[in-house]
């Protein structure tokens, strides 16, 4: 996964500016800064999506604390094999935001999920 932040020269502008290199610390994949308009940062873009695909780059995985965590791992496991189409993770994490459409797509899994979030 790489990351573009494209119209990086508008925001300057406005006096506004994006750490780039601690962003990519954070999420644990590269940040590039374009102004795809002009074509800038364009050839290190595509170098950053190379490089990704070549070393088998993958994003770092975001902690939520121990309470979260726990609250995911219950649901994870109480989805079992219902299929959302989504990552098991990332729909966890959905119905503890209590999200409608990931909700009802996994009206399948057991009463646990509810009683979970």
């Amino acid at each position: 996964m790489v990351i573009a932040l494209n119209q990086v020269d508008l925001m300057e502008k406005k006096g506004l500016s994006i750490d780039a290199k601690k962003l990519e610390e954070i999420l644990g994949v590269s940040v590039v800064i374009i102004v795809a308009i002009k074509g800038i940062g364009i050839d290190n873009l595509t170098e950053k999506i190379i490089d990704a695909i070549v070393n088998k780059k993958f994003p770092n995985k975001i902690k939520y604390g121990q309470e979260i965590e726990q609250r995911l791992d219950k649901l994870i496991a109480a989805l079992g094999d219902v299929n959302t189409g989504y990552l098991s993770r990332w729909t966890a994490i959905k119905l503890i935001e209590k999200d409608a459409e990931i909700r009802s797509l996994s009206e399948k899994a057991n009463q646990e999920c509810s009683h979970i979030s």
